[in-house]
């Protein structure tokens, strides 16, 4: 990861790591110390994209990161509703990361101004959530 770190240095970014759900504990503290701006929690195993709850090892999970690192941790992958958002930040999380709940609205709208719309209107709930 030291070329990657540097790379991003180079180009004004910061290095941001995940930590997932197989991830050790011992590892968690190595993984958060490394990681730059803040920590990615990913919620659950398996490929991202929108469900309908979150899984529910990541208020354990959050509380287990947090214990390791004095930086902001945001949670990703299946996070899609404000609702979602909401008891997230409640288990204390700092973000959420969405990704795939956009990318439906902007695919499942009649056209890109549509889609754009609507992808807008989430951003505001989940934004009202936090």
């Amino acid at each position: 990861t030291d070329a990657i770190r540097q790379g991003c240095e180079k180009a004004g970014l910061e290095n941001v790591l995940l930590v997932t759900p197989t991830t050790p504990k011992e590892r968690m503290s190595t993984i958060a110390n490394a990681s730059q701006g803040f920590v990615y929690l990913v919620s659950l195993a398996g490929v991202t994209g929108t469900r309908t709850s979150v899984a529910g090892n990541v208020e354990g999970l959050l509380k287990d990161l947090q214990s390791s690192t004095d930086k902001s941790v945001a949670v990703g992958f299946g996070v899609s509703s404000a609702e979602q958002a909401q008891l997230i930040k409640s288990w204390g999380a700092e973000g959420v990361i969405v990704g795939s709940a956009l990318v439906k609205q902007l695919g499942e709208s009649g056209s890109p101004a549509e889609g754009l719309a609507n992808m807008k209107a989430l951003l505001a709930e989940l934004r009202n959530a936090l």
